[in-house]
């Protein structure tokens, strides 16, 4: 079950299941976005007549697949 909108949730039929997330930090007053992915498809970002894909620098793999620590999560920061 998902509990978070806008998460992906894939249920393979060996009971495998994991969830692709992408987690963005937009302040108020600071101009930099900062992000983590695990196995998210990388944001577009959108303005009147044009699409930019926002590359992950450092992406992580989806939650669930492997057992990760804290240091396997990089935030990248977009300006």
């Amino acid at each position: 079950m998902c509990v978070a909108s806008r998460t992906k949730c894939i249920s393979g039929s060996a009971g495998e299941r994991f969830a692709t997330t992408l987690l963005l930090e937009l302040p108020d007053d600071d101009p930099i976005t900062r992000m983590i992915s695990c196995g998210h498809p990388p944001p577009l970002l959108l303005s009147p007549g044009n699409a930019l894909t926002v590359p992950s620098l450092h992406p992580a793999p989806p939650l669930g697949i492997t057992e990760t620590g804290p240091d396997a999560y990089a935030i990248d920061a977009v300006s």
